[in-house]
Order: structure tokens, then C-alpha cells, then sequence
């Protein structure tokens, strides 16, 4: 598709990250006060900054802990418009990650947008991880059973 076509005038890029323990994996509720959304830990790369590098940011940023692993484990192939903004087109990327310690699971406010910015990290059960509690559609992909980062298991 031309861009004149899709009406894109960027690409962003989403890193995140994968983290299972003890039959849970780790998720985030964030957003501002009108809208919440349920995805994996991460967030946008900034200029200059590998995708690694952003991850372990992201991480220390959300939830104040220092990832020990990050393996590379889904690239999305496909094209997705931004939720947020029609003229951005998304390339997200996410790797398998682990650490020795705890992640902050506090809920806090930050400011982001201009606004009050809510953050919540938990521990989702697999046994009941469905596509319908993520928020966005790559996420949703990551999550689905059958599709799961073509065929790789979630477990």
C-alpha cells in the first residue's frame, strides 16, 4: 500500500516485554483517566536507542527493576495503524525477559499527554490469559492460542 494511499506519515516502534513466573505472566493496566488498557510491559522507542535498551528502560521506568534476560521472540509482519493516531503505523516488538528480582507492582500516577497517567502491573494467570483482556491488536495476536507468535507456545 502507498503511502499516499494509507495515510501513514511515520512508523513508531512498541517494545515489549514477555515475563512468566510461577505460571503467570506479567502485564500492566495503564492509561489515563478516561481510558484503560491491559497490555505486556514496554512502551516506545526513543531516537538513538536500540530495542534492547528501550525495554530495560521501560522496565526500570514502570516497574523499577533491572531485566537479567531478554530474548527476542515476535516481530509483527503485518500492518497496523495506530490506535491513537491514524497517521501512525506500528511495528511492535517483543522479546521473552526475566529478572532475579520483583518488579514494582504499585499502582502510581504519572503525568503523560498533559494529563494524570495511571499505572498498574500484575500477575495474569496463563490458565485464564485471554486474547479479549489485551487492548490492542498485536497484543491480542501475541495471546491467542492457535497464532501465537507462529506457533511458539505462550507457556
Amino acid at each position: 500500500m502507498a503511502e499516499s494511499e494509507s495515510g501513514i506519515e511515520r512508523i513508531i516502534v512498541r517494545v515489549y516485554g514477555i515475563w512468566q513466573r510461577d505460571g503467570a505472566v506479567l502485564l500492566m493496566r495503564e492509561g489515563p483517566d478516561e481510558l484503560r488498557f491491559t497490555k505486556f510491559p514496554g512502551g516506545g522507542l526513543k531516537p538513538g536507542e536500540g530495542t534492547a535498551d528501550c525495554l530495560r528502560r521501560e522496565f526500570r521506568e514502570e516497574l523499577g527493576i533491572e531485566l537479567d534476560t531478554l530474548e527476542l521472540h515476535y516481530i509483527n509482519d503485518g500492518f497496523v495503524r495506530s490506535a491513537f493516531n491514524p497517521a501512525d503505523q506500528l511495528l511492535s516488538v517483543y522479546y521473552k525477559v526475566g529478572s532475579a528480582g520483583d518488579p514494582d507492582l504499585t499502582a502510581r500516577i504519572t503525568a503523560k499527554w498533559g494529563k494524570p497517567y495511571h499505572l498498574h502491573g500484575f500477575w495474569q494467570p496463563l490458565e485464564s490469559l485471554t486474547p479479549e483482556m489485551m487492548s490492542f491488536p498485536v497484543d491480542k495476536a501475541v495471546v491467542e492460542p492457535r497464532g501465537f507468535a507462529r506457533g511458539s507456545k505462550l507457556v
